[in-house]
């Protein structure tokens, strides 16, 4: 095997409407030929495939998912990390906002509702994500005047109050907020992308590795792994990339692809 290109999903292969921005399935195929490549994301492996197969073409044989505490290895999963009190913990904190008001939904397609369900306007939505196995993520809404939910910080900041009075059970690191996309995530504590190279290299025959993403979560603690940035990167990911595409989203993807498959 001579390369193992890793790539993120969200603001990558995906912008903050979860849609691509371009047809990229044949540079995909042509990659494919050449190199094993692995969706690397914070998202649950079952969406991370489905989403990668829908919106490039890839069916993933190696997966890393929520931020490297899972891995699908050629149809086996590994945990790297775990979360023993995780499911119960989640269910206190359906019970607990069910009582502030808001319609509280649990799903494991958290994004299949913000594209497609319709809600009155106003209405305050709160989605759990049911599909994780080693993190916990939660999305905060509003329904705008067409029924399609929306960002809105203020009730995210509220929300945000909210959980941090539910104590986080052992294993799961403190919430971060990111308020694009109007969702808190709890990953496992000292789970990182980096987990999932290391199982790789550990794995696999010698290759080269390519991560590409667009924030610092994308970093991998490992020098010999080459960094590549889409054009709408953090400064973080900028400063540490071998490459860095002109171009945002699903378009700066296809040059980043485009660089490997050059190298």
């Amino acid at each position: 095997m001579k390369n193992v290109v890793m790539i993120d999903l969200d603001g990558v292969v995906l912008n903050e409407n979860y849609k691509t921005t371009k047809e990229i399935h044949s540079t995909i195929k042509k990659l494919e030929n050449s190199a094993l490549v692995v969706p690397n994301s914070d998202t649950p492996i079952n969406r991370l495939k489905r989403l990668f197969l829908d919106s490039v073409g890839l069916t993933p044989e190696v997966t890393i998912g929520e931020k490297g505490a899972i891995i699908d290895f050629f149809g086996t999963i590994f945990l790297t990390r775990c979360v023993p009190q995780i499911y119960e913990y989640r269910k206190e904190v359906v019970k607990t906002f069910n009582k502030i008001g808001g319609k509280v939904l649990e799903s494991e397609y958290p994004i299949h509702a913000k594209r497609y369900q319709k809600f009155s306007p106003g209405e305050k939505i709160i989605i759990v994500d049911n599909s994780r196995q080693a993190s916990i993520s939660i999305f905060f809404f509003k329904a705008g005047n067409t029924g399609n939910l929306e960002v809105d910080n203020k009730w995210t900041e509220f929300c945000s109050g909210i959980l941090s009075q539910i104590d986080l059970p052992e294993g799961l690191d403190e919430y971060e907020y990111n308020y694009k996309y109007g969702v808190a995530i709890s990953n496992a504590i000292n789970s990182s992308k980096t987990l999932g190279v290391q199982f790789l290299k550990k794995e696999l025959d010698p290759a080269n590795y390519f991560m590409i993403g667009d924030s610092a979560s994308d970093i991998i603690q490992d020098n010999k792994v080459l960094h590549l940035a889409v054009g709408n990167a953090d400064d973080d990911l900028i400063l540490v990339s071998d490459f860095v595409a002109n171009k945002k989203y699903t378009e700066g993807l296809e040059e980043c692809l485009e660089w490997i498959l050059k190298f």
